[in-house]
């Protein structure tokens, strides 16, 4: 029964029920009342944990191959009950590879620890969903660098508004130049042509990092004139060819098509021929095209 404000009992005297801490391992799910709680991570048998971790990736690997609803459902719940971060951890890079899931991993992020929320952001920046975007602009702010580096590609991802602002503001300010790649990745996306400056000047940095996140940029922008800049950057800086080849290998457009072809032709380096070779088979680029 409740006990009322008039019971005559003091409340001093109740016992105070222990203050909820943050587990390392395992992620804050509700317990249930009606049954004992798992054992904690770290006070799991070795032997215990280790089949555990086995089973649990077995079930992933099966789920992740079917790929439908229900596996999704059992990959979300794998990521939020499952008491092996090695496993919480490959649930959330599964997720990611089937670009699904984004509520569950929204959860993993506000309750779990850092090795989980890391592979979370991560996926997240992969399903690319506006609805992460708030997740985004939190995760900017972080002292995880790969968190940061997985939300300013993200945030590009969502084309907000108020994501362009931050990449612009936050991103291409930053004194990391890791950080400063992934907001030109992200930047790409919104396809503005006032963006496509920002990108050239970018790409004719000193900066590798640099360099390499405005081809990627370059290579999201859906703009016509994003291909011209990729065509010339080879030219002006070889070592950027593989990934000038990654970038115009995204555009389905017919000029990028035909880019490749001519790319193809003159290109001697066995190993990028063999990429652009299965782009434009990929494309059914065959004959006469």
């Amino acid at each position: 029964d409740d006990i009322s404000a008039n019971s005559g009992i003091n409340p001093k005297n109740n016992p105070k029920f222990p203050k909820k801490t943050n587990s390392t391992y395992k992620p804050s799910i509700p317990a249930n009342n009606n049954q004992f709680a798992a054992p904690s991570y770290e006070d799991m048998d070795p032997e215990k944990q280790k089949l555990l971790t086995k089973e649990g990736l077995k079930a992933i690997e099966q789920s992740e191959a079917k790929n439908n609803k229900n596996s999704v459902k059992q990959i979300a719940r794998i990521l939020l009950t499952n008491p092996i971060p090695e496993v919480r951890s490959e649930a959330a890079r599964a997720l990611g590879r089937m670009g699904r899931g984004a509520k569950a991993l929204h959860r993993a992020i506000d309750t779990d620890a850092y090795e989980v929320r890391q592979h979370a952001y991560k996926a997240l920046e992969k399903i690319g969903s506006r609805t992460s975007l708030k997740y985004f602009i939190k995760g900017t702010k972080s002292s995880d660098v790969d968190i940061k580096i997985a939300s300013f590609k993200g945030l590009g991802k969502t084309k907000s508004s108020l994501g362009r602002d931050i990449i612009i503001r936050q991103g291409l300010n930053s004194r990391d130049p890791n950080v400063v790649a992934a907001a030109l990745d992200g930047l790409g996306n919104f396809s503005r042509k006032d963006d496509l400056e920002t990108l050239r000047k970018f790409l004719k940095s000193d900066v590798q990092e640099h360099q390499s996140g405005a081809v990627r940029g370059l290579g999201n922008s859906k703009i016509p004139e994003s291909l011209d800049i990729l065509s010339t950057a080879i030219g002006e800086n070889p070592g950027l060819e593989p990934e000038v080849i990654f970038a115009i290998s995204k555009k389905k457009t017919l000029n990028a098509t035909l880019l490749l072809m001519k790319m193809m032709q003159t290109n001697k380096n066995e190993n990028y021929q063999a990429i652009i070779q299965r782009e434009i088979n990929l494309r059914k680029a065959y004959g006469k095209y």
